[in-house]
């Protein structure tokens, strides 16, 4: 029987036949990187931008509040899925007993609960960041499931606003041991050199923006980054006589303030009076602060407040020799993502927070 005609192809024909189809299968393999699926892609850049987390300059401790318990045990799990900075630890508290107790009673809670955890040297060489998101998401649908701070925006890789909110705030406090309290709901972008928080006492962190926004906000009204009067949804009028108006701009609040050690460590020992009420983190803390524009006690008792008398007599009593500064960074902006309309606007409309934080209009599902 005669052989198959294959059975006498010579050695260096099969030799010539092997190197003429290796370029070809390199070819593929480029083809196939090439053509890389989009979830494939996706998780290059994941990982790519998991590598290049920088360490913190000093040790970090990431506190969330939450309203109830239900909320601290998502938040826990949501942090646990976060890639931080390495030797971070993470703390969830909720509001004692399920009381709301307010921005500020939230903000103490959580320093008592970091001293609590730490212990007595919790503030050195530390940052603590206390970011609050104890909110219900009511009035945006969209992020009700897992709430405001941890719904996933289109970015790449898909990042959430507590994300985004902690890239920057980590910029901001570089090498600065203290404490940085912000909301979980808000979407910050600062140049890349913010400036210094090395001021004694407490330093309110303000964006430029024109006077319009000023109705709707806290307002800083500040000298040479002092601060004199701090204004809660003033009119225009009530901005142009306060001097909060330059060149038609107002120094808006941002939500985020800083309490240097020193202050930190006072306010903490205030914390197991205040959490058995409801305490504002503005008109009962900040607003006691000397430069938070309220000229006696008799004054700042007659604000507006959910808390008994004698403990805002204590707060004022106590912090009314701490300085309140104002850091207004240039080109800084900053945006609540707390509405479905406030949402739309930020991912949709042409800001610095589309090209500076990578947020894209459209969406692709992976």
């Amino acid at each position: 029987m005669r052989e198959p005609e294959t059975a006498h192809i010579s050695v260096q024909a099969r030799s010539r036949a092997a190197a003429h189809k290796q370029p070809n299968l390199a070819n593929r393999r480029n083809r196939s990187r090439q053509l890389r699926p989009p979830v494939l892609r996706l998780l290059a850049a994941l990982l790519d931008d998991r590598a290049e987390t920088p360490p913190p300059a000093t040790k970090l401790l990431v506190v969330v509040t939450a309203a109830n318990e239900l909320q601290a045990t998502s938040a826990r799990i949501e942090l646990a899925k976060r890639d931080l900075p390495a030797g971070t630890r993470t703390l969830a508290v909720a509001d004692p007993a399920g009381r709301r107790v307010g921005s500020g009673g939230g903000t103490l809670h959580a320093l008592k609960a970091a001293r609590d955890l730490l212990g007595d040297a919790w503030l050195d060489d530390r940052l603590v960041l206390i970011i609050h998101s104890g909110g219900d998401s009511q009035r945006a649908p969209s992020q009700s499931v897992c709430g405001k701070a941890w719904s996933l925006l289109p970015t790449v890789p898909p990042k959430a606003p507590v994300d985004l909110l902690m890239e920057q705030l980590l910029k901001l406090c570089a090498g600065a041991p203290g404490v940085v309290v912000a909301c979980g709901d808000v979407l910050l972008k600062l140049p890349d050199e913010p400036g210094s928080l090395a001021n004694q006492g407490v330093t309110g962190l303000a964006v430029p923006a024109p006077k319009d926004y000023g109705t709707r906000h806290g307002v800083y009204v500040s000298h040479e980054g002092r601060c004199s009067q701090y204004l809660q949804k003033a009119s225009p009028a009530e901005l142009e006589r306060a001097g909060a108006v330059t060149d038609g701009k107002v120094a808006l609040d941002s939500g985020v303030v800083f309490f240097d050690v020193a202050t930190s460590k006072k306010l903490v020992q205030l914390a197991d009076a205040a959490i058995r009420h409801r305490v504002e983190l503005y008109g009962d803390l900040i607003q006691a602060l000397d430069g938070g524009g309220v000229a006696s006690e008799d004054a700042f008792l007659a604000l507006k407040s959910d808390a008994p008398e004698d403990l805002r007599r204590t707060l004022y009593e106590q912090l009314r020799d701490v300085p309140l500064h104002v850091l207004t960074p240039r080109d800084s902006a900053f945006a609540h993502v707390g509405t479905s309309q406030e949402l739309v606007d930020v991912l949709c409309r042409p800001s610095l927070f589309r090209e500076g934080l990578g947020l894209h209009a459209l969406s692709q599902s992976v």
